[in-house]
Formats: C-alpha cells, sequence, structure tokens
C-alpha cells in the first residue's frame, strides 16, 4: 500500500491504516490540520503546503521518517525563503 511506502516507521510498525492513524498520533504532536494533509500525502502522493502548515508538516515528517516529504518541505521553506528575500528587496527599492 501506498501508506506504507511513504512513512518507514508506519511500515515496521503496524499493518492497518486505522492501526497507522492511532500509531501517528501516539508518535508525534500533531494537529488535525497536519494528520489530515499527511493522510491526504500518503493516499495521493502530493501536499499543499503553506507558510502556515510547513513546518508541522516537517515535524511530522521527520519523526515518521518520511524522508521524501521531509526534503520536500525543507524545498519549500528555502524556496519561500528566496521570495520573501525579493519581496523585502523590491519594497526596500521604493
Amino acid at each position: 500500500m501506498l501508506l506504507f511506502d511513504r512513512s518507514l516507521l508506519i511500515e515496521s510498525a503496524t499493518d492497518g491504516i486505522y492501526s497507522s492513524v492511532l500509531l501517528l498520533s501516539e508518535y508525534v504532536a500533531i494537529t488535525s490540520t497536519v494528520l489530515e494533509l499527511l493522510i491526504g500525502y500518503m493516499y495521493k502522493g502530493s501536499i499543499e503546503l503553506s507558510r502556515e502548515n510547513v513546518e508541522g508538516v516537517m515535524e511530522a515528517a521527520d519523526t515518521l521518517q518520511m524522508e521524501e516529504l521531509k526534503k520536500y518541505c525543507q524545498d519549500y521553506k528555502g524556496k519561500d525563503l528566496v521570495r520573501l528575500k525579493n519581496a523585502v528587496s523590491k519594497c526596500e527599492k521604493f
């Protein structure tokens, strides 16, 4: 199942989706929003990150050994920082 392919921790610790969600909540202090995003990512293989959720998603991905998602979060944060620096630079010109 895709769910197990996304997280080595879940793959090694459980054999069912329901158990996986319970396990997830035991390992990570996680908001319902981040949990919803992670479950969507596990099923669809895609996620919509934002400035508001990227830290929580990255922390959960790190804890759950979801290396691909963790890297995606790191890349997102890097690109967001570049966008922010560009915006500040444009404002300073005025």
